[in-house]
């Protein structure tokens, strides 16, 4: 592992800085090697500078964990999305980070409707060429489902709850615009739409009084 062999390189540089060969005598040989490279100042001049451009790596490593999004605290994501709001004139002051109540509330209602009888319809993009529906993009400027919502949501997209909201809603309206009423699609549309506002009516009244 890095831990091991940043061991390693520490103890030979300590014997590289004039300390006694005995300050480094332990019993792994990787200490052995060490000290036979000691032997040739070429090969001293060559440890050294590997020391010295060893935390840089190591720094950089670390930085480039941190700015994984998947592995940034959700205090971190908090303040970011929060910054982002500021910045795009966004909700100020609630925050919609991965930590926070709305969040979760946004999530387990949109869970709810992707698990829905009816939702499999809804979860992912349109096929519009396996369906051949040609005039779909004509119709439907926007389109919008259920599984992007989710990636959006899960990604810390969405600047405030409402954008989230406005995408659910968004993701009925194009099915109930392009299928007629009465046919199966404009009614499951019409019901999850109609679970999705008695929820989400709760949501924005808690969030409202934040």
């Amino acid at each position: 592992t890095g831990i091991n062999n940043g061991g390693g390189r520490i103890l030979s540089g300590f014997a590289s800085a004039g300390l006694p060969r005995e300050v480094i005598r332990a019993p792994r040989p990787v200490n052995q090697l060490s000290i036979s490279v000691l032997e040739n100042t070429q090969g001293v001049h060559e440890h050294v500078e590997k020391e010295k451009r060893t935390p840089k790596a190591n720094q950089f490593y670390r930085t480039s964990e941190f700015l994984l999004g998947d592995k940034l605290p959700p205090a971190e994501s908090n303040k970011k999305s929060k910054s982002s709001a500021k910045k795009h004139g966004g909700d100020v002051g609630h925050g919609f980070g991965a930590g926070s109540k709305v969040f979760k509330n946004c999530s387990a209602l949109l869970e709810r409707l992707m698990k829905h009888k009816h939702g499999w319809v809804f979860n992912a993009p349109v096929d519009v060429k396996g369906l051949g529906l040609h005039d779909y993009f004509t119709i439907i400027e926007h389109p919008m489902d259920l599984g992007t919502i989710k990636s959006a949501l899960t990604k810390n997209m969405y600047k405030s709850p409402r954008e989230f909201a406005d995408d659910v809603r968004l993701t009925f309206h194009n099915a109930m615009t392009y299928n007629p009423a009465g046919q199966d699609v404009h009614v499951m549309a019409e019901t999850l739409l109609q679970i999705f506002e008695e929820r989400w009516a709760v949501i924005e009244a808690d969030y409202n009084r934040e």
